[in-house]
């Protein structure tokens, strides 16, 4: 028994963790952004809650474009990422040094059921002006596939805990039913003498 409710408890943790890394509609995704300018690249930094995705929601924001320092005359880049560094971006041109400029910027994520699977970027360039902000546009798809694994996963998972459930039972009947007899035993022999 004390290796079946190991075995359960480990499963239900592992259970556990699994919801726990699933998100609800509107739960925002954790998201970053890190510049490269004149051959150097700075770190990672969050983006305001106000821009980062979120979980289900169709929207467009508007992410700063260009670092305070540009001077026009070089390439500057950006990369996004999401929940940590699972999903990034390769860095993508914000300005080439030679009047062409990132303008538009559309963030499509995929989700299967409450969890992210993939995220797909398309850019839109303008030969103008250097924009203030990019415009950002996340929109949402999603994928429904029967997950047979899963299926398995969760029959296995029952019928495992139900075995232990009436393996523990049995134990403690044959555990009574052991005691029982040796108390009977114990007091016909008490009557004998």
């Amino acid at each position: 028994p004390a290796s079946c409710s190991t075995l359960l408890v480990a499963m239900l943790v592992a259970l556990m963790a699994a919801w726990a890394s699933a998100f609800e509609y509107g739960d925002v995704l954790p998201m970053m952004k890190r510049g490269q300018y004149q051959e150097q690249r700075s770190e990672w930094t969050e983006v305001p809650l106000r821009i980062a995705p979120r979980f289900g929601v169709d929207r467009t924001v508007k992410v700063h474009a260009l670092p305070h320092s540009y001077s026009g005359h070089e390439p500057y880049k950006i990369a996004f990422a999401l929940l940590g560094q699972q999903f990034t971006t390769p860095f993508l041109g914000v300005a080439d040094g030679k009047g062409n400029y990132l303008s538009r910027l559309q963030l499509t994520l995929v989700a299967s059921g409450h969890s992210l699977v993939d995220a797909r970027w398309l850019e839109e360039h303008v030969y103008a002006e250097a924009p203030e902000h990019i415009v950002l546009d996340i929109r949402w798809e999603y994928i429904f596939k029967e997950d047979l694994a899963s299926a398995l996963g969760l029959l296995f998972f029952v019928a495992l805990t139900i075995m232990c459930i009436l393996f523990g039972i049995t134990l403690q009947l044959s555990s009574f039913d052991s005691d029982a007899a040796r108390e009977e035993d114990f007091g016909h022999s008490a009557q004998m003498r």
